[in-house]
């Protein structure tokens, strides 16, 4: 079992008070809409003032197994896995935190880097050896080694956003944006995700004018990883110093479709209709299988 916990540097910037918008003293008489961001600020004129402090932590506990067979009878393998969890403000140097919200409720959550199970298969086979029979055919059947990695892993966190068909100014603060409302839970059980519906799309609202919404900053986990890779290679010894290799390499060996990304930008039309058809659907895949082959000289 290994837990950690770590301080981190919390970036912040010079926010712009929500509401900020809608006070008529922040017009301007000549066009009746809001001033520049830059003339609301509390420092008049300037943009944004990024501050950083050690004012954060991140967490991650885990589980770690592992198991090795060393190479004997013509077979070595080896098993690990990881069941985690990872907790912090910001994944990312660059990301900057709100301050008009209180940190830990509005950033405080899942690491976009989280991956809660995490196994890895490797295998290493020598086929065994004819000792007898005609040399052309011991030649072609001999010094053969078959090995593969298996990779399973939960999917990434990922979090819920919204746009609207026209702009609405839902926060009335230039530097402060909203989040979706989600009106239940958005996760959908396992046997009920497909292609066009990864997550309960229905649970999605625009937030009203004036409010800053409620989701978490994640909200769902995207696909996961279920892939074999496999080699096969033949040893052809030359002389007592240079051998040849040849290698076949198979890359997602059995071409199984792996997901990996997710529309999860809910769009809302005047009358607060979602509108995005394509919401919850798949829209990209990992590389499908690819073959290497490849011929060496060794010496």
């Amino acid at each position: 079992m290994k837990r950690g916990a770590s301080f981190s540097d919390l970036y912040s910037q010079a926010s712009t008070p929500f509401g900020t918008n809608f006070n008529p003293a922040a017009n301007d008489p000549t066009t009746n809409r809001p001033l520049p961001p830059n003339f609301l600020r509390d420092f008049v004129g300037w943009g944004d003032i990024n501050l950083r402090e050690p004012a954060s932590s991140s967490n991650y506990h885990s589980l770690q197994v592992s198991l090795n067979r060393r190479f004997a009878n013509q077979l070595q393998y080896g098993l690990s896995y990881t069941w985690s969890k990872s907790h912090d403000y910001n994944s990312d140097d660059g990301n900057t935190v709100s301050r008009l919200v209180p940190v830990r409720v509005w950033n405080y959550g899942l690491s976009t880097f989280d991956v809660t199970h995490v196994l890895k298969v490797n295998w290493l086979y020598d086929l065994p050896r004819l000792s007898r029979g005609p040399a052309m055919l011991r030649a072609v059947l001999n010094d053969w080694q078959f090995s593969g990695i298996y990779s399973a892993a939960s999917g990434l966190p990922l979090g819920l956003g919204f746009t609207t068909v026209t702009p609405v100014d839902i926060t009335g603060s230039p530097t402060d944006g909203a989040r979706v409302v989600l009106t239940g839970n958005p996760v959908l059980p396992r046997g009920e995700r497909n292609f066009y519906r990864w997550f309960n799309t229905s649970t999605t609202a625009l937030p009203a004018v004036g409010t800053i919404g409620n989701a978490a900053r994640t909200n769902i986990r995207g696909p996961g990883i279920n892939n074999f890779d496999l080699v096969g290679l033949k040893n052809i010894r030359i002389t007592e110093r240079f051998r040849a290799q040849l290698r076949g390499e198979f890359y997602n060996a059995f071409n199984h479709t792996q997901y990996s990304a997710v529309d999860t930008t809910s769009r809302f039309d005047g009358q607060g209709r979602q509108v995005n058809s394509q919401l919850g659907q798949i829209t990209a895949t990992r590389p499908g299988r690819r073959i290497q082959l490849a011929f060496r000289i060794l010496f």
